[in-house]
């Protein structure tokens, strides 16, 4: 008598885990000094975590941008691959260096 071999019973599918929506992290608020009226700044990258890849991240206006004396905010927008969005915000000061006159 022989036995036959037994084949596993087929099992669905499991679904992925859940993965949670994109988290983000602004950088700390960022002060440059100039002694023109704007000044070209670059700022870290927000930190991501979380979110179905591909996640992309905008900045507005982006890092290098020239920013005017004064205070501009600056949005970040993540994106993951389930259109899920997060947003931070953060500011970019550009000051007047004093100038010596002679």
């Amino acid at each position: 008598g022989g036995s036959s071999p037994t084949s596993p019973s087929p099992t669905a599918p499991r679904p992925d885990p859940v993965v949670s929506g994109p988290t983000i992290t602004c950088p700390a608020p960022v002060t440059s000094g100039t002694t023109a009226n704007s000044s070209q700044v670059a700022y870290p990258a927000p930190s991501v975590a979380g979110g179905l890849a591909p996640v992309t991240v905008a900045c507005t206006p982006p890092s290098g941008s020239t920013f005017p004396l004064g205070a501009t905010s600056v949005t970040c927008t993540a994106s993951d691959g389930l259109n899920r969005q997060a947003s931070c915000g953060f500011s970019v000061t550009v000051t007047r260096i004093p100038t010596l006159q002679r």
